[in-house]
């Protein structure tokens, strides 16, 4: 029943899921990468050529470092894409004269869909700046390659290795928050889209019956 729940809570609001899976990731400490080096050279010493490994390797990290990429530009969309469409929405009521006026029940509705429509966009952009954000990552540097220069090729393949191992919690916490922010931004564009239609329909409504053919006759004295 609780994970039933959760699920409807976290389907509901997007940023409580990624809150959950945040406390779930842990971080790895400088020990523990050691330990997953040491245990990574043990399980290559009986590889008679590591060179096709070493290349493997080097796939996977590279293969980490694109996807860190491709996770931060795709954040960076969501932002730019959240701004314009609140942009979008602050427009909206200059698109109609006094004449047009809504009726207070519509406009009590569609200003509540607008108003939640740019609290998701808010959020889109927000996670999508997290995305963004500074993570410790381990990436080639002059650094690295100085400090494995003095290591074997079993030790430099663990060690490469070992990076991309380090990497994974941050590029998940990255994941988790541009997912956040496409939820955010999608629906934040269906409840944009939503309150152009009530506007649009009601205004439309509102002419046809401002505009309707009088009844004949219905003011005469004899009637």
């Amino acid at each position: 029943m609780a994970g039933q729940l959760s699920k409807m809570l976290f389907w509901l609001w997007p940023p409580l899921e990624a809150r959950h899976a945040d406390r779930r990731i842990v971080e790895p400490s400088d020990q523990e990468f050691q330990d997953y080096f040491s245990g990574v050279v043990l399980s290559l010493q009986s590889q008679p050529t590591p060179s096709p490994l070493f290349d493997e390797a080097k796939r996977v990290q590279d293969s980490e470092l694109a996807r860190h990429k491709a996770l931060e530009d795709k954040g960076q969309s969501f932002v730019v894409s959240a701004g314009l469409a609140v942009s979008v929405i602050s427009l909206v009521p200059s698109l109609f004269s006094e004449k047009q006026e809504l009726p207070l029940t519509w406009s009590v509705i569609v200003g509540l869909v607008y108003f939640l429509a740019i609290l998701h966009f808010v959020i889109a952009a927000l996670y999508g700046l997290k995305a963004r954000g500074r993570a410790r990552l381990m990436q080639p540097s002059a650094d690295t390659f100085v400090s494995s220069a003095s290591l074997t090729a079993v030790e430099q393949i663990a060690y490469v290795v070992a990076q991309a191992k380090w990497n994974e919690p941050a590029l998940m916490k990255k994941s988790n928050y541009v997912l956040v922010s496409e939820r955010m931004f999608f629906r934040g564009l269906g409840l944009l889209v939503g309150g152009l239609f009530v506007v649009i329909a009601t205004t439309i409504a509102t002419k046809f019956a401002g505009s309707a053919c009088p009844i004949p006759f219905a003011g005469a004295p004899w009637l």
